[in-house]
């Protein structure tokens, strides 16, 4: 098996229990323990914008993570028809607050002044989106 059919046996574990005798399992220090625990522990900053728009900010991220700061990575979702994309910078490590809060102070500097949501990778993996059937709030991080 492996590491993230792993992860999802033991997320599944705790997802059947969850809200049942008051219990509450699926809590943000257990998921990050179960992240942890299969090295599941990159993350990224996601960013929303039309398709009017995402050349220009795709220029500016680009910059910032190449040229300015010289490491991580970033990509950029193509048009599905709906004028909407989403642009990811990824951190190596959501636990590390001084990378996380590094990487959202620099989007701060080519614009990025609102507020916008971290999400694991262990959550997307395990399947948490907005308005899951679980109540778990989709984002680790929303500055």
């Amino acid at each position: 098996m492996d590491t993230v059919d792993a992860m999802r046996d033991a997320f599944d574990t705790l997802a059947a229990s969850h809200r049942q005798n008051g219990n509450i399992t699926l809590t943000v220090s257990a998921l990050d323990q179960l992240a942890q625990s299969y090295n599941v522990i990159c993350g990224k900053w996601m960013m929303f914008c039309n398709t009017a728009e995402v050349d220009a900010f795709w220029d500016a991220v680009v910059r910032l993570i190449c040229l300015e700061r010289g490491k991580g990575s970033a990509k950029v979702s193509p048009n599905k028809g709906d004028n909407q994309h989403v642009i990811c910078v990824y951190v190596e490590d959501f636990a590390d607050w001084g990378e996380v809060m590094g990487v959202r102070d620099a989007l701060r500097t080519i614009g990025v002044t609102y507020p916008i949501g971290f999400k694991m990778d262990a959550y997307t993996l395990l399947g948490i989106y907005r308005r899951n059937k679980w109540g778990i709030n989709c984002n680790r991080y929303y500055e």
